[in-house]
C-alpha cells in the first residue's frame, strides 16, 4: 500500500522531501494552524435553559398566581386585595399571551433536548441509545462495553428525554374564572333601614300607605304566579314533580303554591338564583314559618282589651237572620317594633288569636241546601307567625352557585370573612323608635274598631312586624269585617238598580287567590273569585262578612254549588297563605327604602361572572420532580458546554468528514470490507477512544510541528500548531 498523502508520517517528512537533492519538483509547504474555540454549543445551551426555564418557571407561576396580581382568587378583604383585582382586570389577556409563549417554548425545548445533549456529549457514535449495546452492558458486557462516559451518556440522556414526557403526565389544563369589570347596586342594609325607618322626621310614607300597596299586592297576587324574590337554599326544581316551567326552573324562580315543597323558602332583595361570580358578598334575607291553630274559647285572652299596647278589635253586626261578632286580639305590646337595628340574627313571633261566633238562617228547603256558603257556629283559632331575619351569602363561584345559610352573627363572623368586599357601605342613621299611645275604649256601634284611633298606632312606628301588616290589611277599616267602609257597599246606594248587575263582582278580597290548593279550586261560593254584587244586595253585608271570616277558622268544608265543587281553606291552606302574605308584607316595606337615597339606605351589591381562562394545574409532586431533574439536566449541560467552549477543538462537529479522517488514519487495521458483526472485529477493542498529537519536525528553533493522532501520546493544546488542510488563504 502507498504512503497516504495525508497521513501524519508523510506529513512530518515532507519538509526532508522538500531539501533533498534529488527531488525534481518542490512540495509545497504543509500548511499549519492552531486550534480553536467556537461559543456556538454555549450559545445554544443558553438559549435553551432560556427557552426551558422560561417555560416551566411560566407554567409553575401560573398555577398559583398570574402576573401581575397576589392570586387568582383575588382577596378581597382588604385595600390591597382590591388593588389587585383592579389590576388584574387589565393583565388577565396578557397572562393569556405568556401562557401561549410558554407551551410554544415547551414544545421547542422537548424537541432540541436530545440534539443538544448528544452535541454536548461530542459523542462519536450512538451507542447510547442503541438498545442490543444496552441490552449488553446490563447482561455482563461491561468491561468490553462499558465506560464513565458511556453511563453519563445514558443517564443524561435518559433524563432529558423524560422531562417532556413527565411534563405531559403532571401538568393539565383547567378552565377558571377570571375578573373582567365590576358591576355594582344598591342594596338594602337591614341595619341601617330599620334604624331609619324608626326616625320621627320620615314623612314621606306613612303605614296606612303601606298598608294601601299591600292590599293592593294581596289582591292581585296568584300563588301560581313565579317570584322574582322568593329564594330556596336547595339545588335547582324539579320540573315533573314541581310543576314549574322550563324557564321559571332554570332562573330558580317559585311560587307560593309550591313554597311548601321548596326547601328552606325566604325573602331576599336580589332575583331569586343572583350570581355574584367572583365576588363574595351578602344581602339580607327574611323567612317565615306559619302555625293554625284551633283553640278552645276560653284560651282568647280576655285581658287584651286592657293590656298596654295590645292591639285589641271587637265587630258586631248580627241581624234576625244571622251574621258575625268577631273579637281579634294581638296581645304583645304592638308599640313596640319587634325589629331589631342590627346585622346579626334575630328571631321574634307574633301571634292573632281571633274568636267568632257566625250565624245564618238558610232556607230548609233541601232544594237550597247548595246555597250554604259556611257552617254556623262558634270558633277559635290562633295564628303564629314567626320571623327570622339575618344575612346570607350570595351565590358565587366560590360556594357552588347556591346560597349560603342564615348566618348567626355577621357582624363578628362572615363580615370579618367577607371583608372590604362587603363592607358596611352605610352611614348609620341614628334614630329612635317611638312609643306609640293605645286605647281601649270599646264602641257599640256595629263594626267600629275598638281602638280609639288606630291612625295614630299605625303612625307612631313604621317599623311594625309582617302579621301586624296582614291584620291592618284583612280585619281594620276596609276589610270585610268592616264591610260598610268596603267598595262593595258602595253598590247598596244604588237600590233597585243593582238587579241589572246580576251576578257581576262588586270587589275582590286580599289574599283569597293565595288560599287556592295547587287545582285552583275556589274557596268560598260568594267571595271567590270575587265579590258578587247580587249575594251582597239579596242577602246583605252580615252574610257576607260571616262568609269573610269564616274562610280563616280552618274547617275544610266541601260544598257543591250546582256544577263547581267549592273547598273552603284547610289550616295548611292558611298557614301556606299567611306565609305568603308575610313575604309581601316585608317587600313593601322593603321597598319604601326607593323612597330615600340609596346612600342613606342601602349599601352596595358587586358582581362580576368573569370570563373562562384555561390556566396550568401541576402538583406540588410534579413541580418538585420535574424541577430536580430539569435543574439537573441543565447544570450538566451547562457544564458540558462550558467545558467544550472552553477546550480547543480539533474539528467543528464529529460529522462524517470528521469519521472518514479519523478512519483515514486506520487504513492498515480497517479496510472497506463487509462487517455484519463489530464485535467480531478485534481491532476495535484495541484502538484507543481519544484524539492526541504527536510531535513532527521543527518550524523554527523553538517550535516544532505536530500532527493528530488517534491515540496520541500528547494531549491537543490550543497554542500548538497542527498540520491542516489547505484554505484558500494558503493556495
Amino acid at each position: 500500500m502507498g504512503d497516504d498523502p495525508l497521513s501524519s508520517q508523510s506529513l512530518m517528512n515532507n519538509e526532508d522531501r522538500q531539501s533533498s537533492p534529488g527531488n525534481t519538483k518542490t512540495n509545497p509547504p504543509v500548511p499549519l494552524d492552531t486550534l480553536k474555540r467556537t461559543p456556538f454549543i454555549l450559545i445554544l445551551a443558553l438559549l435553551y435553559t432560556t427557552i426551558t426555564l422560561f417555560s416551566w418557571t411560566v407554567l409553575c407561576t401560573l398555577t398559583n398566581r398570574p402576573f401581575g396580581t397576589r392570586s387568582y382568587n383575588t382577596d378581597l378583604h382588604s385595600v390591597d386585595g382590591l388593588d389587585d383585582y383592579e389590576k388584574g382586570t387589565r393583565s388577565f389577556g396578557q397572562n393569556e399571551r405568556i401562557l401561549r409563549a410558554a407551551r410554544f417554548c415547551q414544545s421547542l425545548a422537548s424537541v432540541l433536548t436530545i440534539p443538544l445533549t448528544s452535541m454536548s456529549m461530542a459523542l462519536a457514535d450512538k451507542g447510547w441509545n442503541d438498545p442490543v449495546l444496552i441490552t449488553k452492558l446490563i447482561t455482563g458486557g461491561w468491561k468490553r462495553y462499558g465506560s464513565i462516559f458511556l453511563i453519563c451518556a445514558l443517564v443524561l440522556n435518559l433524563i432529558g428525554a423524560s422531562i417532556s414526557p413527565l411534563q405531559g403526565l403532571f401538568v393539565s389544563y383547567k378552565s377558571i374564572k377570571i375578573p373582567t369589570e365590576k358591576s355594582s347596586s344598591s342594596l338594602i342594609d337591614l341595619q341601617t333601614w330599620i334604624d331609619f325607618a324608626a326616625d320621627p322626621y320620615n314623612n314621606r310614607w306613612s303605614i296606612p300607605e303601606q298598608t294601601a300597596k299591600l292590599r293592593s299586592r294581596l289582591i292581585s297576587t296568584v300563588n301560581t304566579d313565579p317570584q322574582y324574590r322568593l329564594w330556596s337554599r336547595g339545588t335547582g326544581y324539579n320540573i315533573s314533580t314541581d310543576g314549574l316551567s322550563q324557564a321559571c326552573a332554570e332562573s330558580r324562580q317559585s311560587t307560593f303554591g309550591k313554597m311548601p315543597n321548596i326547601s328552606d323558602p325566604f325573602w331576599a332583595q336580589p332575583p331569586s338564583g343572583f350570581q355574584t361570580g367572583l365576588w363574595q358578598q351578602f344581602a339580607p334575607r327574611i323567612n317565615f314559618t306559619t302555625e293554625h291553630k284551633k283553640i278552645p274559647t276560653d284560651e282568647f285572652p280576655d285581658d287584651c282589651k286592657t293590656k298596654p299596647g295590645a292591639l285589641y278589635m271587637h265587630y258586631a253586626n248580627m241581624t234576625d237572620r244571622g251574621g258575625y261578632i268577631v273579637d281579634i286580639c294581638m296581645p304583645a305590646n304592638q308599640s313596640q317594633s319587634p325589629w331589631k337595628a342590627t346585622r346579626e340574627r334575630q328571631d321574634f313571633s307574633e301571634e292573632l288569636y281571633v274568636k267568632m261566633t257566625v250565624d245564618w238562617k238558610w232556607n230548609e228547603n233541601p232544594s237550597y241546601a247548595h246555597l250554604k256558603s259556611f257552617v254556623p257556629g262558634n270558633y277559635s283559632f290562633k295564628i303564629t307567625l314567626s320571623t327570622t331575619a339575618g344575612y346570607f351569602e350570595l351565590p358565587n363561584y366560590r360556594n357552588g352557585h347556591l346560597p349560603g345559610p342564615l348566618l348567626d352573627s355577621f357582624a363578628d363572623g362572615a363580615e370579618q370573612d367577607c371583608g372590604a368586599q362587603c363592607s358596611y357601605q352605610t352611614l348609620p342613621f341614628h334614630g329612635s323608635i317611638l312609643e306609640r299611645r293605645s286605647s281601649n275604649e270599646t264602641s257599640k256601634i256595629d263594626t267600629v274598631k275598638a281602638l280609639q284611633d288606630i291612625h295614630e298606632l299605625t303612625e307612631s312606628v313604621l317599623s311594625i312586624g309582617p302579621l301586624l301588616s296582614i291584620v291592618l290589611v284583612l280585619f281594620t277599616e276596609r276589610s270585610y269585617l268592616d264591610i260598610s267602609h268596603t267598595i262593595a257597599a258602595t253598590y247598596l246606594e244604588l237600590g233597585e238598580t243593582l238587579q241589572t248587575y246580576g251576578a257581576g263582582c262588586a270587589d275582590t278580597l286580599p289574599i283569597i287567590k293565595l288560599l287556592h290548593e295547587e287545582d285552583k279550586k275556589p274557596v268560598s261560593m260568594h267571595l271567590d273569585p270575587c265579590v258578587s254584587i247580587g249575594e251582597y244586595y239579596h242577602e246583605g253585608p252580615q252574610k257576607l262578612g260571616a262568609d269573610y271570616i269564616w274562610l280563616f277558622a280552618g274547617e275544610a268544608k266541601s260544598f257543591n254549588y250546582v256544577d263547581y265543587d267549592r273547598h273552603s281553606p284547610s289550616p295548611r291552606q292558611i298557614e301556606n297563605a299567611f306565609t305568603a302574605a308575610a313575604f309581601l308584607a316585608v317587600d313593601v316595606w322593603m321597598e319604601q327604602s326607593k323612597l330615600w337615597s340609596p346612600y342613606s339606605t342601602s349599601g352596595s351589591l358587586n358582581w362580576d361572572m368573569g370570563v373562562d381562562q384555561q390556566i396550568p394545574n401541576i402538583s406540588h409532586a410534579g413541580k418538585v420532580l420535574i424541577s430536580l431533574l430539569l435543574g439537573t439536566y441543565i447544570f450538566c449541560i451547562l457544564g458540558l458546554s462550558l467545558y467544550i467552549t472552553w477546550t480547543p477543538r480539533w474539528t467543528n462537529q464529529l460529522d462524517s468528514f470528521a469519521m472518514m479522517r479519523i478512519g483515514s488514519s486506520q487504513l492498515g487495521q480497517f479496510p472497506l470490507r463487509l462487517a455484519h458483526n463489530p464485535d467480531n472485529v478485534k481491532a476495535l477493542d484495541k484502538l484507543p477512544g481519544w484524539i492526541g498529537s504527536t510531535q513532527g519536525g521543527k518550524i523554527d528553533k523553538t517550535e516544532y510541528m505536530y500532527s493528530l493522532d488517534l491515540g496520541g501520546e500528547e494531549s491537543l493544546q490550543g497554542r500548538r500548531r497542527y498540520c491542516s488542510y489547505a484554505t484558500e488563504e494558503d493556495k
